[in-house]
């Protein structure tokens, strides 16, 4: 049995998968929503488990099956142990994508101990979040 490694939460982050929309402007000051991933960026400098992961669907479907040791560069990897685990989670995140392609599917993970980002991230008008590995 492969151990999974990866799409998990440790004793001291959450980890999502998010979507992010274009912010828009506003119309008297010009102002956007600040963008999730730079400030995860900007935080994980001070933060060991604060990161922003691989963004763009592929990159983060790719990172899920790579995190729970599936090669899906084998001829029958569905037949993995582990793929029934996470096709529900693939499935969601090909859901929203197919309905919402031009948005950015990112994987995060934010620390429990930052409740800035957490209040950003809970609050941005032009993030959905996914998935939830708290």
């Amino acid at each position: 049995m492969k151990a999974r490694n990866g799409f998990v939460s440790n004793s001291s982050s959450t980890s999502f998968i998010i979507a992010v929309r274009e912010g828009e402007k506003c119309p008297h000051c010009g102002r956007k929503d600040p963008d999730i991933c730079d400030a995860i960026r900007s935080a994980s400098d001070h933060c060991g488990d604060t990161r922003c992961g691989p963004i763009g669907f592929d990159d983060v479907i790719q990172y899920i099956y790579d995190s729970w040791g599936i090669d899906t560069t084998i001829t029958g990897f569905e037949n993995d142990p582990n793929y029934d685990d996470v096709k529900d989670d693939i499935g969601k995140i090909t859901e929203y994508h197919k309905k919402h392609p031009d948005e950015v599917i990112a994987h995060i993970e934010i620390s429990y101990h930052d409740d800035v980002l957490q209040s950003i991230l809970d609050n941005a008008k032009n993030v959905t979040i996914i998935l939830n590995r708290g």
